[in-house]
């Protein structure tokens, strides 16, 4: 087994490319999610999520039921409550 002495996380663009990380997770959100949606309003939805999340530092209490609500849906307890596509 290793000894691991550190674990270093960088999300301020540092090391990583946050931008270029959180869009390529908006893309396999969508993928997973909502399969069926045509490229060009996957890039859209893509821009919108990059949009809104002020960098990383938008609260997720925030962000996803604005997201929610921009596509059409509505926050449930029980999840996600957005039309089909």
């Amino acid at each position: 087994m290793h000894n691991i002495q550190a674990v270093l996380f960088d999300f301020d663009d540092t090391l990583q490319d946050r931008e270029a990380a959180y869009r390529a997770y908006c893309a396999a959100f969508l993928g997973e999610f909502f399969p069926a949606l045509p490229p060009e309003e996957k890039a859209r939805r893509i821009d919108e999520m990059e949009a809104h999340i002020e960098g990383g530092y938008r609260k997720r209490e925030e962000y996803f039921p604005e997201m929610i609500a921009l596509w059409g849906g509505e926050p449930s307890a029980g999840g996600i409550a957005l039309p089909p596509f």
